[in-house]
């Protein structure tokens, strides 16, 4: 193929993978042989075309069979044409600045005021390439869901209109508050393998739980991007990590990155994409393959992919996407796994056997002080931390999945049979959408949470980004005291603006068997909790590990929480 063809080729992809024109609704959906559409929100104009990506792929192959990565397969399909002539001899990881035209744009409400006004200025009629604003920053956790709600529609009224008339104007979608969490949202509508979207937040790569690139950025890349301007990214080097065997017990996809944090550092991740391979891959959910990549940002990475498997095709059907995950498996080994042999061209391996994970608590006051399970009772012993729990808290776009509240109750029911009606400490729960808070509440989990004691906050951020309004301790006079959460991040004052909160982050599991014990030298594995009897003498009590279905029956969607995107004008 000449170089001039080849450029037509590859223009013809660009301008017809995430942009249709408006003929396309003439279909109930954009779904063909060669083509389907990117989320069912979008179906009548915004598609994807696996064929063109295929083509784009081996344009930048013509010269060399080199297996590729997964997320170099990702990567170098999106390689804008023009100028540059994009070969695979000539890009050199951590050197080669990769010009790419991204899938999706995502901006929550702490930064979209910005990027929109700032979009707004370059006098587009649209955004060129598909973008949502989800509104889940600004809402404080104080007395649960409509309470905070409620306060929150008063507090930043204008922020809110100003978000949904703009969303109206330039044909973006919007997700009111309450709708959810940025990231799960993204990945119950928008995320798709293969995909490459960039987030105005650090956690975008949670989208790497259904084998698509998330990159978070700022504001000025994003608006870069819905302006249908090329994005640019220093080439990524590429970390492999193997995973064998199968997650055992109490542990879970959150131990799998807690571990990886503790080897890495926050900072080990810097300037690498993270990409998971090897047959445990395949034992694990779309939405823990999630949790995963979501807390990839905490080693500094600048992305966390998964290859495509039967989960994610699973959990597509399960969210209305049945033609993608049909579409995605037609083009399964060209386009949504690594080329046999590509492990030879990582920079790095790490190996991780799921057999013999132990679970892992990390803190305080960093992501990376990992402490397997059997060693955290000494080390608590050792050191100066409080021991005794303040507050367990779970939730946050790391960990509010369907799965997540199904183990969640599943100990609450263990504690309340053997006569612990209530935990021991306050317990805050997140679920992470409208969605997975509707079928929660409907099948029951919510209501047994509640008669545990349970606070249900709103489907936002809440604590885990500071939006906490926190009255049982002393934040002002630094009152020295320790939560425990199944969040990602852990700061020194990063919940509650108090510095002397030591915050430890670890599975939902762990955080709710905590929430009974009340105390930081707990092991669930090992320990039995007193309870206590009409007689005066106590009984003791051993949870045993949680059993959850990776996914419900099916999805109850709760009120209509967006709006649909409308047609936009072609790229050019």
């Amino acid at each position: 193929m000449s170089l001039s063809l080849s450029r037509k080729v590859r223009s013809k992809a660009y301008l017809s993978l995430g942009q249709r024109s408006c003929a396309a609704r003439t279909r109930n959906y954009a779904t063909s042989a060669g083509q389907v559409a990117l989320s069912p929100l979008e179906s009548y104009y915004n598609t994807l075309d696996y064929e063109l990506r295929l083509e784009a792929l081996r344009d930048v192959q013509r010269s060399t069979k080199r297996p590729l990565t997964l997320s170099e397969k990702v990567l170098y399909s999106r390689l804008i044409p023009g100028d540059d002539d994009w070969s695979l001899e000539n890009i050199q990881r951590g050197k080669t600045i990769l010009r790419l035209r991204p899938d999706r744009v995502a901006c929550h409400d702490a930064t979209a005021t910005m990027a929109l006004l700032q979009f707004i200025s370059a006098g587009l009629p649209r955004v060129r390439v598909p973008t949502s604003v989800h509104s889940d920053h600004l809402i404080v956790a104080e007395k649960g869901d409509k309470e905070d709600l409620r306060r929150a529609a008063s507090d930043h009224e204008e922020v809110y209109a100003f978000l949904s008339s703009a969303a109206r104007k330039y044909g973006i979608g919007y997700w009111k508050p309450g709708a959810g969490i940025i990231h799960t949202t993204i990945f119950e509508n928008y995320a798709f393998p293969g995909g490459l979207i960039i987030g105005t937040d650090s956690h975008t790569p949670n989208a790497g739980g259904m084998g698509m690139l998330g990159i978070g950025v700022g504001g000025a890349d994003a608006v870069d991007a819905m302006s249908g301007m090329p994005w640019e990214l220093v080439c990524p080097k590429v970390v492999g990590v193997r995973l064998t065997g199968k997650l055992q017990g109490w542990s879970s996809s959150k131990d799998i990155i807690c571990k990886l944090a503790g080897i890495l550092t926050v900072s080990g991740g810097k300037g690498k994409i993270i990409e998971f391979f090897g047959p445990g891959t395949n034992t694990l959910g779309a939405t823990a393959m999630a949790t995963v990549c979501n807390m990839s940002a905490e080693i500094g990475s600048t992305s966390c992919i998964f290859p495509y498997s039967k989960a994610m095709s699973r959990y597509l059907s399960a969210t209305n996407r049945e033609d993608m995950a049909r579409y995605a498996e037609t083009f399964k080994k060209e386009l949504l796994v690594a080329d046999k042999g590509s492990h030879k061209y990582y920079d790095d391996i790490i190996e991780i056997d799921l057999s013999t994970l132990e679970p892992h608590i990390n803190g305080p006051f960093t992501p990376d002080l990992a402490h397997p399970l059997s060693k955290f009772k000494q080390r608590v012993s050792d050191s100066s931390w409080p021991p005794e729990l303040s507050c367990s808290l779970v939730g946050s776009c790391t960990n509010s999945s369907y799965e997540d509240l199904e183990k969640v109750r599943d100990l609450v029911i263990q504690a309340r049979d053997a006569g612990l009606e209530k935990t021991k400490t306050p317990f805050l729960v997140s679920p992470g959408s409208e969605q997975i808070r509707a079928t929660a509440e409907g099948e029951g989990i919510l209501e047994v949470l509640r008669q545990a004691g349970a606070t249900v906050l709103s489907n936002s951020c809440g604590p885990c980004v500071g939006q906490w309004d926190r009255k049982d301790v002393d934040v002002q006079g630094a009152e020295r005291n320790s939560v425990i959460s199944s969040f990602n991040r852990n700061f020194t004052g990063r919940h509650d603006s108090n510095p002397a909160t030591h915050s430890f982050v670890t599975s939902p599991e762990l955080a709710t068997a905590f929430a009974f014990a009340g105390n930081l030298t707990f092991n669930p594995i090992t320990d039995a909790i007193p309870v206590p009897s009409t007689s005066g003498e106590s009984t003791f009590f051993r949870f045993s590990p949680p059993k959850a279905d990776e996914l419900p029956p099916v999805f109850f969607p709760g009120p209509t929480a967006s709006n649909p995107l409308s047609c936009r004008t072609p790229r050019t």
